[in-house]
This record gives structure tokens, C-alpha cells and sequence, in this order.
């Protein structure tokens, strides 16, 4: 298990769908399945209803052409004699007879005409299924009547019917649905009957989803009026094409004398049209299929699979618009396996799953980078006291300078560098390097090529020769497109000069104590160290006295921009170390009082390379 929860890609779409499953199983979270499914419903639109099914309905003009309500049976037996003459395959009142009329004349009709009519099933209604208990029809009826069929809906938790019950076993009898019984009486023998039945879709607790066509309007109907003034007139036609060979439901409509129930599309729908719809959903063979409750976990689990892999393959961007993509396809899926197939799938809890995968592999990711970026910073910090180090940290022991030196990184290592050697003989080496690129790339390079300049220097070479040499060994490295500038000079004190050779550096700056004046010497600029196997350098030569000062430096200092992007430049680098080194201060201090140049230019502006100084004072 603890290695499963090491693997987020999966573990993570796991925990996602078992928290959501986990939620709509125990009903701690309405995930609106219910809706979705009369979403579902209204969205493919109201359908005709099955042909052979045909309402005869009990609405207020019945009730103001007969009279009040309850009515004498004997209107029931006249409706059955009419409705005989079309032989109908089956007749079924949605209305209960428990008890005696006041009148056993009025029974007696209705009794003879349903004896005469054959197929009729008279409604009863259970309260209680274990022990079995019901409120069945008036004994002289049911013993007339062809079958009984319980009318009790099935109203999911929101109170809205979408399922029946197929049967009810009570031990000693199996009592069926009024659909569930039309459909029965049609087969000649009761093998083929249980065929049909053991088909059926149902779940264990023997219901059925009701595929309903649309409102009470989806059926053919007309009013028990409008029945029995047809009757034996020119309009017994129409009659004919209603209930010849047709399923007959029969039942109230009329104001205040139904039950009224929530359907999906419809908030007041009557009774016999929702056992009508049942019936609708056999005689159609547009069956539902309602997935079992384990199979909702697999589907949360798939889709919360498919929105980890599109958060951990894709950027943020291209990942939520790609989680999008992927729950429109859910959708289209959905609503196509309902409207093609009858499939009705788990519709807001897979996307749940996926959103909360989705998130949860977006944090996972996000703590993964912070970690990993915690780690490379903690490496670089090394990194970086690793280099601090490696670079010289105190002036040579020489009492005729000053020595003052900072390197400022863009990032926490670099490639910008800086050495001095002691050659003996009054000779001083002095560099100062940069190399192309930042960061940790560059940084090494810097400390290869410092570590090749000094075993070059170890043999006092003049600048032009450690140049060609260190050319040469940085070529055979090999170091792919990464290149180093330097400015390499070496003080003579015994001469009084400095001979300075440039490989692609930034020219020297040069401070005459005498005159107060700062000059840009340039020498001849030979090309960057590692390009070229054939590159040749030169050097200058430049005479220094006592209060003389000259200053090396790395591009960076010379293209700080502000932010008006302005450069700083070369101009105003000789400006600022004219200004600090006639102020007659230490090398430190001239440093700094460049830097603070730099700083006044600079504004709030970002350096985006990084920026060395090396100032030397002749004293």
C-alpha cells in the first residue's frame, strides 16, 4: 500500500474517486444525479407514446357532463360496454373500488360488464411488503376481474418517480405492476411469459427506470364525456382507431380528484400516465439501464484517471483547457449512451472525481517543483560558497598596492572571475574573466578555466603567451559553444609598467594620479578564449606611478541598464572612477564609490548579467 500511495498519477485519481464515491454512497454529498437524469430526459425532447396505448381520462368536463364524483358504478359498466365493441387487448382502471357502493344494484352492473368485457385489471394498493399487507378491490369486483395490479409509485429521494416495481413477492402470490401485467396477459403460456420476464433490467430490489415519452400530452387520450356521446354516432371511427387492439388506461385527471406526482417532465403528472409510461417502456423496447452502484466507482476512477494525466503531461494552461476537453467528452458520451443506448451512467460525481484529481495532482506537481527547487537552491547555496571560495579572498603581500576586488552574481553562481599571482621579481599577475552564459553551467566552466590559468601563470609567461596557451586548453575540452573573454596583465615594479593582453575583455580603465584623469586603454582586442585553434593576441604596455590606478570589469557592469534601458557604459564608468580615485581614497573605497554610481544609474532596474570590479592603486 505504501508503495501504490508513492505513485501519484494513480494513487491520487484513486483517493479522488473513492472520497467522492464514498460521499454519494452514504448520501453525505447530493451530487444531482437525479437531476442530470431529468436533464437527460428533457434535453432528448418528448416522444409519441407506444400507439397501442390509449387514456381514457376522467376530467372536469366529465365531472360537469355526469355529475359529482363518486359516480354510480353502472357509468363504469357502460364505459366497458362501449369499449368491448373494439375488443381492446386489455383495460385497466387506475381507480380503487375497496368497498361496497350504496348501491349493489350499481355493482352488480359494473360486475356484469366486466365479466363481459374479459381483460380487465382492477388497481389495489399496498402499505406494508413484509408482512405483505394491501387494501385489494370489493370481493364481488376482483372475483369478476381478469387480474390485480398494485398502483403504488416509487418516488426516489427527492421525491420525484422515475423507477417502478416489477413484482412483489408476498410468499403465497407474486403481485405485478400494472404495466408488468398487461404485458403478461398478451403471452399464451407462462413459460414464455417468465422469459420475458427474467429480460427485464431490474435490480435487486426488483425495479425498473421508467423510460418515460414525455407529460401526460405524450399519449393518445380522450375524456370519458367525449366516450360515451361518440358512442353509436358518426364518430364511433375515431373510437375505432382508439381502442381496437389498444392497452386502455382509465382514471382521473380532473381537478383536486388525483394524485398528482413529479415526473421528469412534468411537476403534476397523474397517475395512469406514469403507469402508462411504464407500459410505454415494454411495448417501445427502448429499455434504461441503470449502471450498478460498484461499476460508478470505476467510471469515477477512469475519469479521475484521465484528469491526473492531462494535469501531469500538460502545462497549467494547456492543462485546464485540456481538463475542460476531457469533461465536455464525459458529457457528449454521457448523453449520447442515454439518448442511443438507454445507458444511464453516473453524470456529476466522474466529473467531481476528475476536478478533485485534477487539483490534487496540480498540488502534488506544484509541491514536487517547490521541493525540487528547494533542493537545486540548497545545491546552488553550496554551489555558491563552493566558487566564493574558490575565488581569492585576500590582496596579495604587497606593500606598493592596494587591492580591492566584488563580484555580484545575477544568480546565486556565476561566471564571472577574477585571480592574481605573485611571479617573483617585483611581476604581479592580474586578471579579471567572464564567461558566456550564468548559472551553474557557467560556473563551471569559470572554475575549469581558473584552474588551467594557474598552472599557465606558474611559469611567468607574459600575457600575450598565457592567453594562446589557455586557448589551447580550453579548445581541448571541448566545452560546446561556451567561451571565455579575459583581461590578463602583469605588474612590473621594478619597471614601472604593466603589460596588459586582452582576449575579447572589456578595455582597461586607467587613472593618472598626475593629471587626474581617467583614460580607456584598449588594447588590441584578440578574440574570446576557446573559439578559435588559430587565434593570436597581443599586448600594451602602459607606465604607472605612485597614486595611479586602473580598473577591471565584466560586461555586466558596463550594459547595467536602468529602467529606461539605458546603459550605464563605458563613458560613465571612467567618469566615476576619475571622480572616487581624485578624492585621493584607498582602492576600497574607490570600489565602492563605483558601485554606488552604478546603484544611482541602475534605479530600480534588474542586472541581468553579472557585475565584477578590480581596482588596483599603485602607493
Amino acid at each position: 500500500m505504501a508503495k501504490f500511495l508513492k505513485r501519484p498519477l494513480v494513487s491520487i485519481p484513486f483517493l479522488a474517486a473513492l472520497l467522492i464515491f464514498s460521499l454519494h454512497s452514504l448520501q453525505l454529498v447530493d451530487f444531482r444525479e437525479l437531476d442530470a437524469l431529468d436533464l437527460r430526459f428533457r434535453l432528448r425532447g418528448q416522444r409519441p407514446a407506444h400507439p397501442k396505448i390509449t387514456l381514457i381520462t376522467i376530467d372536469d368536463a366529465s365531472l360537469h357532463a355526469v355529475g359529482q364524483w363518486p359516480w354510480p358504478r353502472g357509468n363504469y359498466a357502460v364505459l366497458l360496454d362501449v369499449l368491448s365493441q373494439f375488443k381492446p387487448r386489455v383495460i385497466f382502471f387506475d381507480i380503487l373500488f375497496t368497498e361496497a357502493s350504496p348501491s349493489a344494484e350499481e355493482d352488480a352492473k359494473f360486475h356484469a360488464a366486466i365479466q363481459r368485457a374479459g381483460r380487465v385489471i382492477l388497481p389495489f394498493f399496498y402499505h406494508s411488503e413484509t408482512p405483505f399487507k394491501a387494501i385489494f378491490p370489493y370481493e364481488l369486483l376482483r372475483n369478476s376481474a381478469a387480474g390485480m395490479a398494485y398502483v403504488n409509485v416509487l418516488p426516489d429521494r427527492d421525491g420525484h418517480v422515475r423507477r417502478m416495481k416489477a413484482f412483489v413477492d408476498a410468499g403465497e402470490f407474486v403481485f405485478y405492476h400494472p404495466a408488468v401485467m398487461a404485458m403478461l396477459m398478451q403471452f399464451q403460456n407462462r413459460e414464455k411469459a417468465d422469459q420475458w420476464l427474467s429480460r427485464l433490467p431490474l435490480d435487486s430490489q426488483h425495479n425498473l427506470q421508467i423510460n418515460f415519452p414525455g407529460s401526460v400530452n405524450a399519449f393518445k387520450k380522450i375524456s370519458f364525456r367525449d366516450v360515451i356521446e361518440a358512442a353509436g354516432d358518426e364518430n364511433a371511427g375515431r373510437l375505432e382507431e382508439l381502442f381496437s387492439d389498444a392497452i386502455i388506461f382509465i382514471g382521473h385527471t380532473a381537478t383536486g380528484t388525483t394524485d398528482l406526482v413529479n415526473t421528469p417532465y412534468s411537476t403534476q403528472m397523474p397517475g395512469l400516465a406514469v403507469q402508462a409510461s411504464a407500459l410505454h417502456t415494454f411495448l417501445s423496447g427502448r429499455m434504461l439501464y441503470a449502471i450498478p452502484q460498484p461499476f460508478h466507482f470505476v467510471i469515477a476512477f477512469l475519469t479521475a484517471l484521465a484528469a491526473a494525466v492531462v494535469a501531469a503531461v500538460f502545462t497549467p494552461l494547456i492543462s485546464l483547457l485540456g481538463l475542460f476537453l476531457l469533461m465536455m467528452i464525459y458529457v457528449l458520451w454521457n448523453f449520447i449512451a442515454f439518448f442511443w443506448a438507454g445507458w444511464i451512467f453516473p453524470f456529476f460525481m466522474p466529473l467531481a472525481a476528475a476536478l478533485f484529481s485534477y487539483g490534487g495532482m496540480l498540488f502534488e506537481k506544484y509541491t514536487r517543483v517547490l521541493f525540487e527547487r528547494e533542493m537545486i537552491d540548497r545545491e546552488l547555496q553550496m554551489a555558491a560558497r563552493i566558487q566564493e571560495h574558490f575565488l581569492p579572498q585576500t590582496p596579495p603581500d604587497c606593500a606598493k598596492l592596494e587591492l580591492a576586488f566584488e563580484c555580484r552574481f545575477t544568480k546565486q553562481v556565476g561566471g564571472d572571475l577574477y585571480d592574481w599571482t605573485d611571479l617573483g621579481d617585483g611581476r604581479f599577475g592580474f586578471c579579471v574573466g567572464d564567461v558566456s552564459g550564468k548559472g551553474m553551467p557557467a560556473a563551471i566552466y569559470m572554475a575549469k578555466s581558473m584552474s588551467d590559468f594557474r598552472g599557465i601563470t606558474k611559469h611567468a609567461m607574459q600575457p600575450e603567451e598565457v592567453c594562446q596557451s589557455l586557448n589551447q586548453i580550453l579548445l581541448s575540452g571541448h566545452a560546446g559553444g561556451t567561451f571565455l573573454t579575459l583581461a590578463y596583465l602583469v605588474v612590473d615594479f621594478k619597471k614601472g609598467k604593466l603589460r596588459m593582453a586582452s582576449a575579447g575583455h572589456e578595455p582597461m580603465i586607467f587613472f593618472k594620479n598626475k593629471t587626474k584623469t581617467a583614460v580607456v586603454i584598449k588594447s588590441n582586442h584578440g578574440v574570446p578564449l576557446g573559439v578559435f585553434e588559430e587565434a593570436a593576441y597581443d599586448a600594451v604596455e602602459v607606465s604607472f606611478e605612485k597614486g595611479d590606478v586602473f580598473l577591471l570589469y565584466s560586461d555586466g557592469v558596463k550594459e547595467l541598464r536602468n529602467t529606461r534601458g539605458e546603459e550605464f557604459g563605458i563613458e560613465n564608468l571612467r567618469k566615476a572612477l576619475e571622480g572616487e580615485a581624485s578624492l585621493g581614497e584607498n582602492a576600497q573605497a574607490i570600489l565602492q564609490g563605483v558601485f554606488r554610481k552604478m546603484a544611482l544609474h541602475q534605479q530600480n532596474g534588474r542586472a541581468h548579467d553579472d557585475q565584477t570590479l578590480f581596482c588596483v592603486r599603485f602607493v
